[in-house]
């Protein structure tokens, strides 16, 4: 009995044994396919490509068309909500008023004198035979009146006149833009910036239509075509000054000897003002600004 009871417990035990194996085994298995059912895809070299929607049908060229091309990373291909990238511009600065208005009533354009490299600029406004003198001065872009050369002087004993009715027989300051030409004195050279000479003994400015040297400053009477010319130096008004370039084309009976200078009274077509006020003006000229005077 004893023998047939220990056959008996030892299969018992042995299948046992082989089910909690296979429990085992089983388990370890669930939790091994729970474990790579859930582990992320690892990415394949060469992942498969995927159709685009702006890809052309193979039955085509095979070129993309205008419409359906991928944008790349060109500017020119930005969407259609990016702005353009603008540079910076510098916003225009506006002149005076005053010297608008002076312009706008001469007929004269701010860039007229802008564009030619014009930095100084003296304007004549005339109310009959008297006038205002103002100077305005351009650094870069800005122009500014420089109110201590605000002076009062005079013009023509007829006031201005329009340049295309100007002759020798009017005593009348043409009217217009000019550029301001050479300084001159009689005897203490002024302190100036613009090229200047010395009216000596013998300088003279023909007025006489008829001669070859009509409108001209000349020396000396070697050449003599002339029965009328300005004796500069026994005329003690022009003892500072500045001549106008005005009818430098030297057309005959247009006027001549247009001068800015020293006066106190009417002149026969200059500009004139108390010596102190061309000393000033002269001071403040300079060649390398380009100086015009506008008439009005």
């Amino acid at each position: 009995m004893k023998h047939s009871s220990d056959n008996k417990f030892s299969t018992t035990t042995t299948i046992g044994i082989i089910i909690a194996l296979l429990a085992v085994v089983l388990f370890i298995s669930g939790i091994v396919m729970f474990f790579v059912s859930n582990k992320p895809a690892s990415p394949t070299k060469n992942p498969p490509k995927t159709p685009s929607s702006a890809t052309v049908p193979s039955s085509t060229s095979g070129a993309a068309t205008k419409d359906s091309a991928v944008p790349s990373s060109d500017p020119s291909n930005a969407p259609d909500n990016t702005l353009p990238i603008t540079e910076p511009t510098t916003p225009s600065i506006e002149p005076p008023k005053i010297l608008q208005d002076l312009l706008s009533e001469g007929g004269i354009n701010l860039d007229e004198i802008t564009d030619n490299g014009t930095k100084q600029l003296i304007v004549v406004k005339s109310n009959g035979n008297s006038a205002d003198i103002k100077f305005f001065e351009r650094t870069g872009k800005l122009w500014k009146e420089d109110t201590s050369l605000s002076f009062t002087g005079y013009v023509g004993s007829e006031g201005t006149i329009n340049p295309d009715e100007m002759s020798e027989e009017h005593q009348a300051t043409p009217q217009g833009l000019y550029s301001i030409g050479e300084a001159f004195y009689q005897n203490n050279v002024p302190a100036t910036g613009l090229s200047a000479f010395q009216i000596t003994s013998g300088t003279y400015w023909v007025d006489d239509p008829e001669s070859q040297f009509y409108n001209q400053r000349v020396k000396g009477t070697n050449e003599k075509d002339w029965n009328s010319a300005e004796d500069m130096a026994n005329i003690p008004n022009y003892r500072y000054g500045f001549v106008i370039n005005y009818n430098t084309e030297c057309i005959p009976n247009k006027g001549s000897a247009i001068f800015f200078h020293v006066g106190s009274e009417p002149t026969q077509g200059c500009v004139s003002t108390s010596e102190d006020n061309v000393l000033a003006y002269l001071s403040k000229l300079e060649d390398s600004k380009n100086p015009y005077i506008l008439i009005i």
